[in-house]
């Protein structure tokens, strides 16, 4: 008997034999260049659950390296202030656990559920990458601040009030205010109502315009009689802008936006000597924002700022607006914008 070759058998085993050879070269490849490392937390979500506003709940997180090469982690921080990230591990090697601590301030934060971001960058030999983790938690609101922190850039002296709301039954009293820094001054402006819930309190903080450096860090320190929480903290960050020919009122604005109707605010822009100024064009980054000027030159310029509720997500947004002047001089200043939503 004779054996006839069968063709299609033949060609199937050469396609299978060129698919071993392929095979051999991705996994020759794969373990020359290596995979890319991926850092993978044992909780894929980190969930604190009910969170009051007068805690500071920490929560330790562990994660491994999923790959073949140790990592390096670089930063790692969260998605916004309230959510404070801390590098416990720096070097994780592969089959050893990674640890961060995550520390959450909810008074900055509205009642609510929320979900925050954390961000990792990291290092696996001279590739840099990121990962992002979720962090969950309802916020049960019984002390705000508002704002919860503060933001300003001056040239001259401003002052910025601050609300201090007590939800509770028995609402704390404020023994004193002050701040961390020389350049800020700190005063209770208006005491609390007994009638009235929430119970509110009124801080002014004045920022003069000598500050000792370009951008100053401080903190407003508010004492109470509450031993859950005898002080309240609100940071403070102050821009010294340099002095420009023309002098503005406000030198920031702040537009609160509390419904769907559009929010608008004026600021006026004038010549420091008195001159007569033409404004040619003003610009700002993001959608959601209009501005109109009278057009020519007048001693004193009015600005109209509208902001649209719809074009803005999120709870605070910092952006900036360029204002150019033709006259009498050309120059450029600059007016930061501060949105927040209640």
């Amino acid at each position: 008997m004779y054996a006839i070759p069968d063709g299609n058998l033949s060609r199937r085993r050469k396609q299978c034999g060129g698919c071993r050879v392929l095979l051999a070269l991705l996994a020759m490849m794969s373990y020359a260049g290596g995979i890319q490392a991926e850092l993978v937390p044992v909780e894929p979500t980190v969930d604190f659950g009910r969170v009051s506003t007068l805690s500071s709940p920490q929560r330790e997180v562990t994660f491994h390296v999923r790959g073949t090469k140790p990592v390096e982690i670089l930063e790692a921080r969260g998605s916004c202030g309230c959510l404070q990230v801390e590098v416990l591990t720096p070097q994780v090697a592969p089959g050893r656990l990674g640890r961060l601590r995550l520390s959450l301030y909810p008074l900055r934060a509205p009642a609510g559920v929320h979900v925050w971001e954390v961000r990792i960058r990291y290092r696996e030999e001279e590739q840099v990458y990121e990962a992002k983790w979720a962090v969950r938690a309802e916020v049960i609101r019984e002390i705000t601040v508002h704002p919860p922190h503060v933001e300003l850039a001056v040239s001259s002296e401003v002052e910025q009030e601050i609300v201090v709301s007590d939800h509770r039954e028995q609402p704390l009293q404020i023994l004193r205010v002050e701040t961390t820094s020389p350049a800020l001054s700190a005063q209770l402006i208006a005491g609390a109502q007994e009638a009235c819930r929430p119970r509110q309190y009124r801080i002014r903080v004045k920022v003069s315009s000598e500050l000792p450096q370009p951008v100053q860090d401080s903190l407003l320190v508010i004492h109470t009689n509450d031993v859950q929480c005898p002080q309240l903290l609100v940071p403070i960050r102050v821009r010294r802008l340099a002095q420009t020919p023309i002098l503005i009122a406000p030198s920031e604005l702040t537009i609160v936006l509390a419904g769907n109707e559009p929010v608008s605010r004026l600021v006026t822009l004038r010549d420091r000597q008195g001159r007569p100024s033409r404004i040619s064009r003003v610009e700002w980054d993001p959608a959601g924002i209009q501005c109109s000027w009278p057009q020519g030159a007048f001693p004193v310029n009015t600005l109209r700022v509208t902001v649209h509720p719809g074009s803005w997500s999120g709870d605070s947004a910092l952006t900036e607006l360029r204002v150019y002047f033709a006259e009498p001089e050309a120059c450029l200043v600059r007016i930061p914008v501060r949105i927040q939503r209640r």
